[in-house]
């Protein structure tokens, strides 16, 4: 293999021109009879070519002063000859290993060169959720840990969920549990490829599945939520104890314990009594400072030092001076820098939306870059280390996306580890973990971001994307060089080109199988692209005719900061005109005074009273709504005629309207006209949606607006008045090919199963199967309706 595409990239290469043909390597000497190098030396092709393996305690000791890394760093000296790998430790001598596997695995030519190579940070990790639906099967995570070694990955976060063996709280263990026994066999293998093993259960939050058994309801914070436990109740911190005590048990050789901490007090019902006088006087901080200070030093006296997650620390930045400092904060941020994310000014407001004199002196600075238009990226772990905190960078292999399809995104995966990686070794910190969170799919289709992180954890620096799917193409999938642009360009919609897979492979190993991810996957893409495209052909059709836009002028009240609520991340709407299959709509600046129409059940936002005179048979309304769940009522438009009568039409979240997050593009009334991020990188949502006029041959003499009840809230941008003529050709070239699209899912719902059996449980391959397909099935659906409404109203066949 070409030095080149060697992952990680190598640091110091030499190469001086020469090269020469092998086939292998036959161990010549070795001065390192650990286990991880014996089992290490076995796994290297064999063939002529001698090598020797050197321990050589002085090596980089005046060029790298962090003992941790030149512990890992090595000296590759590759002549025709003989290969001679010196290093100072075990753990330096395997990584050389690695890259020499790497180099020599197809043999060939081999170019004679000096390496000198080190990693940039000293904790790379991979973290795994085991109780979300995807846990691997006892033998394929020994795979998995095998191949995460190979890329120099030297932590593996294994968060137990439900799925630890527990004796004192049998009723917590779900039964694809792994035992005891298989359990410390990982563990030990990890630990022989070098890779410590660190134990994460959550600890106050995320407590579903502890919540979820009625032995424990005495731990809830409120009755009716299974996902917070009371961190006033003393028996909470008892019950974590209890269940710590048994995981640290099997986890004697790691040096830290995630006691995790993100993401609690988010109850929509509110707190218990007690909590409740601290979200009063808004002291929740003490709250969660208190809690976890007594769980971190039972941690610490257990002998291992605890890892939190440091959203909330930023969210309840009151007591941060008290807040342990032994503690390792974990610092996720699951973007990256091809997005202008950062100019939203992250965790400025407090849990209340608010942002006080004081929380400006702590956080201010962060968020300001050499500009106004500047701002500096991933700025909060720059906060924790000039708070004199040890911090741990999180990125993510895994995103939203995946839940619709086998395969996570590329390019945005690719560019969080990556900048995020850089970001970490600027800000001296302990290193980097790539977290999976497998809610949505299995690991096995997010390697791309995975082996991303290793390689810049290992060698921070900047790359193109286009270089690294290269270099990911040739080394982790032995393809052509523009495989995975390819996929990536499938999957953004740039392009509808086939994978061609131009080698043999195993479909069973761990590479083998996630080219079978990206195929399905690719499939996937190319259908949900095609109903989209049918579906704003129908949209287009419905609203051939004379529009006409209805002014909001009279009715705007609201703006960017308070048309959502206060605990909402930022967001930005678009401005000016916006084209949708023909028509034009005109979106006021977000900057104004009242760009908006914004409805919910409180005060001035109640309802609105829009004056007007025009007769028309739909109205199309470009519209966004929050905590809209599907079916329920967002608001009513009430249309008021000049002979005195009215007609109310509700918006009905999933029919005429949908939530702003995460929801699908199409709608059986409407479609998904713009989308954006959020500052958490959530992609929200502007829906046309059309209104049906019950008496189109009425004169409009006014049209109310009247929100609907609870938490939604509904923002209203533009509304357009339309006579439509159907245009019928459309229809014509319909049926043959929903036919076919009908055909393919059904075949994808007898190929995921198969994709997802052999890595994770029978039983579990069978239930995410579903999951993965319902949107085509959905939007296949809607696509179907359309087409037979259109062809109701021209009386066609």
């Amino acid at each position: 293999m070409d030095f080149r595409n060697i992952i990680p990239k190598l640091r110091n290469l030499n190469a001086n021109g020469k090269s020469f043909s092998s086939s292998g390597l036959t161990l010549l000497k070795n001065e390192f009879r650990t286990e991880a190098i014996l089992t290490a030396t076995k796994l290297l092709p064999q063939g002529g070519t001698k090598i020797s393996i050197l321990e050589n305690k002085s090596l980089f000791e005046s060029q790298i002063k962090d003992v941790s890394l030149r512990n890992e760093a090595y000296r590759l000296d590759i002549r025709k000859d003989s290969v001679t790998l010196e290093a100072g430790s075990e753990k330096g001598a395997y990584y050389g290993l690695q890259t020499i596997r790497q180099l020599f695995k197809n043999g060939g030519e081999i170019q004679e060169a000096l390496i000198e190579d080190w990693p940039s940070l000293k904790l790379r990790g991979f973290h795994l959720t085991l109780g979300s639906g995807h846990m691997p099967t006892f033998r394929r995570l020994k795979e998995i840990i095998r191949t995460l070694a190979a890329y120099k990955i030297n932590t593996l976060v294994l968060e137990y969920d439900d799925r630890f063996p527990w004796k004192k709280h049998p009723a917590l263990v779900h039964p694809d549990t792994y035992s005891l026994e298989e359990l410390k066999e990982l563990i030990a293998l990890a630990e022989a490829n070098c890779i410590e093993v660190v134990p994460l259960l959550d600890s106050l939050g995320h407590a579903e599945q502890y919540l979820c058994h009625p032995e424990y309801a005495h731990l809830k914070e409120r009755p009716e939520n299974i996902q917070e436990m009371c961190p006033q109740n003393p028996a909470v911190l008892e019950f974590m104890k209890d269940l710590w005590s048994e995981v640290l048990d099997i986890h004697q050789n790691s040096r830290y314990a995630h006691i995790t901490g993100d993401e609690v007090f988010r109850m929509p019902e509110g707190f218990c009594p007690e909590c409740s006088k601290y979200a009063k006087e808004g002291k929740l901080a003490e709250l969660f400072t208190s809690y976890y200070s007594k769980l971190s030093e039972w941690i610490i006296s257990k002998g291992k030092q605890p890892v939190i997650w440091g959203d909330m620390l930023l969210k309840h930045s009151e007591n941060i001076e008290v807040f342990p400092r032994s503690m390792i904060i974990n610092d996720w941020c699951y973007y990256g820098l091809e997005e202008p994310y950062w100019d939203f000014k992250n965790f400025e407001k407090d849990a209340e939306g608010k942002c006080d004199e004081s929380r400006m002196q702590l956080l201010g600075k962060y968020w300001k870059g050499p500009s106004a238009n500047e701002h500096p990226a991933y700025p909060t772990i720059r906060f924790f280390r000039d708070q004199n905190f040890k911090t741990l960078a999180s990125t993510a292999a895994s995103d939203e996306n995946a839940g619709r399809f086998p395969a996570s995104r590329l390019r945005s995966r690719f560019a969080n580890n990556m900048s995020f990686s850089l970001a970490a070794a600027e800000a001296d910190s302990e290193g980097l973990l790539i977290t999976f969170w497998s809610n949505y799919t299995s690991m096995e289709g997010a390697w791309f971001g995975i082996l991303a992180g290793a390689d810049f954890s290992w060698n921070a620096r900047r790359e193109s994307f286009e270089v690294f799917a290269e270099r990911f193409s040739i080394n982790f999938l032995n393809e052509k060089p523009d495989f995975m642009k390819i996929c990536a360009e499938n999957a953004e919609g740039k392009k509808n080109s086939e994978i061609k897979i131009s080698t043999a492979y195993d479909r069973e190993s761990i590479a083998g199988r996630y080219k079978e991810f990206l195929i399905l996957s690719n499939k996937m893409h190319s259908l949900d692209f095609a109903l989209k495209d049918l579906n704003k052909k129908q949209i287009s059709a419905k609203l051939n005719g004379k529009a006409f836009e209805i002014s909001l002028k009279g009715v705007l009240n609201s703006n960017i900061s308070n048309c959502l609520p206060p605990d909402s991340p930022g967001f930005k709407f678009p401005a000016g005109i916006m084209e949708v299959s023909g028509m034009r709509f005109k979106l006021e600046n977000p900057d104004a005074e009242l760009p908006y129409l914004t409805l919910c059940d409180k005060g001035k936002f109640r309802n609105a009273e829009l004056k007007c005179r025009c007769r028309c048979e739909k109205l199309a309304i470009i519209n966004s709504c929050h905590y809209a769940g599907k079916g329920a009522k967002v608001s009513e438009l009430i249309f008021r005629y000049s002979d005195g009568t009215e007609s109310v039409v509700p918006m009905i979240a999933a029919k005429n309207c949908h939530d702003w997050w995460g929801a699908p593009q199409i709608i059986p009334e409407g479609l998904a006209v713009w989308t954006g991020k959020s500052e958490l990188q959530t992609e929200i949502f502007l829906y046309l949606s059309i209104i049906e006029n019950p008496h189109p041959e009425k004169e409009i003499t006014g049209i109310g607006f009247k929100s609907g009840r609870g938490l939604i809230r509904q923002v209203i941008l533009a509304v357009n008045g339309l006579d439509s003529i159907i245009e019928m050709n459309i229809i014509e070239k319909e049926n043959k090919l929903l036919a076919q699209i009908e055909k393919e899912i059904e075949e994808i719902k007898t190929e995921l199963p198969a994709l997802y059996r052999g890595i994770m449980t029978d039983t579990e391959a069978a239930t995410q199967s579903v999951p993965a397909i319902e949107v085509l099935e959905r939007n296949l659906n809607i696509c179907k309706s359309q087409k037979e409404a259109l062809c109701a109203e021209n009386a066609l066949p």
